[in-house]
């Protein structure tokens, strides 16, 4: 359907690239296309860290301790850090390490940081710069809904089926800057009743709801993937008040500027372009976000960022971030390939500087 669409406008579109298997390998089988992926590959045909990287990692002699909260990174007088404290049934543990990675996505990883401040660094970890928390982005990702004439059933197959970036880079003739992503993309029924109402203009309920519901199978979806400048007022901070564990809570504070609100209106119109080319009558347009990056940028320049190319934070050696908080910008594409990158960057700076962390522990000591 998404294709037909694009090709009659004179859009390029393309099957979209998946870590999904589509043979055996490794001991899992292939996908079978039965459309839950996002609320759990049983068969384990879609790729996660939990299925992969995991089992690998412990079979080359890794401890994973599941249900801990770390509740802090624990620092020396010299400004190495030492390991982490961490809470276990009630009980709180300490971690020694050579090394310490934060993967603790966009919300957390700051959190910790600024919860692991103490007399040295007043204003939290790796936060001389003040950029710890700030700049956070989503992506944009509004969805638009169309009813057709003939059967889509957007249960079948992966979630993502096809995908145009014929609206990525910058065009002068727009007048907002950068770009976007759009995506054929599939819901299930629970989703797609949740989805609906919440729809922009108010919500869908009663019989106008059921109604939708049982022409189900005859709605198409285009979802966008629209990239979000980053602003120092997006971000993450502590509030007073505490979890379980008696550490202050992160407070989110995020909305869309003017350029991504003008990006977003120009999405959803070529959305139902399309939809309508393909032969679909648009009936709803969903607001969402989606992909959470940023809160600890990379740089070059310590007074302007947390860490620098290799995840390595700049005011202490030994202390690195490894997930998505390290973005500088969103850019228009999901983030999950950029992060197992960057990941890969980072485990062979570690690997090769090994030596030089064995003598800051030494000397920690």
């Amino acid at each position: 359907m998404f294709m037909n669409g694009c090709e009659k406008l004179g859009i390029r579109s393309a099957v979209a690239p998946l870590a999904i298997l589509s043979a055996p390998f490794e001991g899992r089988p292939p996908c079978i296309n039965r459309g839950f992926c996002n609320q759990g590959c049983m068969p384990d045909a879609k790729f996660s860290t939990l299925i992969v990287h995991i089992p690998k990692a412990i079979k080359a002699g890794a401890e994973v301790l599941a249900d801990c909260m770390v509740t802090q990174v624990l620092m020396g007088k010299d400004g190495v850090a030492k390991g982490v404290a961490f809470v276990h049934e009630g009980t709180t543990y300490e971690q020694k390490a050579k090394i310490v990675i934060l993967s603790a996505f966009v919300v957390e990883t700051p959190r910790l940081l600024l919860n692991s401040a103490n007399a040295q660094y007043p204003d939290g970890l790796a936060n001389s710069s003040g950029w710890v928390g700030k700049s956070i982005m989503v992506h944009s990702s509004q969805d638009v809904y169309a009813r057709f004439e003939d059967e889509i059933r957007m249960y079948k197959g992966t979630p993502v089926l096809a995908t145009t970036q014929d609206f990525y880079r910058t065009n002068p003739k727009n007048n907002f800057t950068r770009g976007y992503t759009l995506h054929s993309h599939g819901s299930r029924p629970v989703e797609f009743s949740k989805a609906i109402s919440q729809m922009e203009g108010g919500p869908v309920w009663g019989e106008r709801l059921r109604e939708t519901l049982l022409n189900y199978n005859y709605y198409g979806r285009i979802t966008l993937v629209g990239e979000v400048l980053p602003s120092p007022m997006n971000r993450v901070t502590l509030v007073d008040e505490k979890d379980e564990y008696g550490l202050p809570r992160a407070k989110v504070t995020f909305s869309y500027g003017d350029n991504d609100q003008k990006l977003i209106e120009h999405a959803v119109c070529n959305m139902s372009t399309i939809l309508e080319a393909a032969g679909g009558k648009v009936e709803y347009v969903v607001p969402d976000t989606a992909h959470m990056m940023g809160g600890c940028r990379m740089g070059n320049d310590p007074k302007s960022s947390v860490v620098n190319s290799f995840g390595q934070t700049h005011d202490i050696p030994n202390l690195f971030i490894c997930d998505a908080s390290i973005f500088v910008t969103s850019g228009a594409g999901n983030p999950t390939n950029t992060v197992m990158s960057l990941a890969l960057r980072t485990a062979e700076y570690i690997k090769e500087k090994a030596k030089q962390f064995e003598l800051l522990r030494a000397r920690s000591v």
